[in-house]
């Protein structure tokens, strides 16, 4: 009778027998054991937790497609001209001409005459009656106009006439035919001597209608300012009268 080991040798050749013809055995699975679950943010026992190495970013960014450049456009309009601009003052100007000075010469109350400081030569003044109060009387240049000038023998005499009233040293007067003086616009200087309009209320002259003609001399012994037009603002001529008074064979 076989003992207990050599039971086992006759298993084992059979087994081996049956490997060999082809006898496969049922299938064998493997049991694989699960870990057991672990705890969140539990590290696993013996090995260190993992870390996450991530790359740097990129130094070169992605091309960026942009859009397409507009058409071009007309180019702009040029600007304007600039409008001429005035010189700069010299700072040599030439201060303002104010025309010549005068002293007063004569005077009664129908005249006065005043020296030109600068000429040969009187401007006359006439008392007139006020064109804003008649019963009063104040002071008008006489003016110089064309005709007056033409007709210096009338006008002469009426010239010598006052002369010889405001001048009882000369032997008369008479006007210039070929010269007149100009009146200063805009400010001037007062208590100068200057012809100021500002000063006057008044102007006077003969009207072409009222001169006789030529040769004709003034026949009166006192002025008839009837002869005479006043007006409130400066002689239309731009001039006065320039007036001359004789003095033993000198002017």
């Amino acid at each position: 009778m076989a003992g207990p080991a050599t039971l086992v040798v006759l298993l084992v050749c059979s087994l081996g027998i049956l490997e060999l013809n082809g006898v496969q055995s049922a299938p064998v699975v493997k049991l694989h054991r699960n870990p057991p679950p672990r705890r969140a943010n539990s590290p696993h026992k013996g090995r260190p937790p993992a870390v996450r190495v991530t790359s740097p970013p990129s130094a070169q960014s992605p091309a960026v497609l942009e859009p397409p450049s507009p058409a071009p456009g007309p180019p702009p309009a040029s600007p304007p001209p600039r409008p001429p601009q005035d010189p700069p003052a010299s700072p040599f100007a030439p201060p303002p001409d104010y025309g010549p000075t005068y002293t007063l010469r004569a005077q009664t109350a129908a005249v006065r005459f005043f020296q030109n400081n600068d000429d040969f030569g009187l401007r006359v003044d006439l008392a007139v009656p006020n064109p804003a109060a008649p019963t009063t009387k104040v002071w008008a240049p006489w003016c110089a106009t064309q005709k007056q000038m033409e007709q210096r023998v009338f006008v002469g005499s009426i010239v010598s006439l006052l002369c010889k009233a405001a001048l009882p040293e000369s032997g008369g007067g008479f006007i210039a035919s070929d010269s007149a003086w100009a009146i200063p616009t805009g400010p001037v200087p007062t208590g100068m001597g200057y012809l100021n309009p500002a000063e006057y209320k008044a102007w006077v002259f003969i009207p072409d209608e009222k001169l006789p003609g030529a040769d004709v001399a003034y026949d009166k012994t006192t002025i008839d300012l009837s002869l005479f037009k006043v007006m409130t603002t400066p002689c239309e001529s731009g001039l006065v009268l320039v007036a001359n008074c004789v003095f033993l064979g000198r002017r």
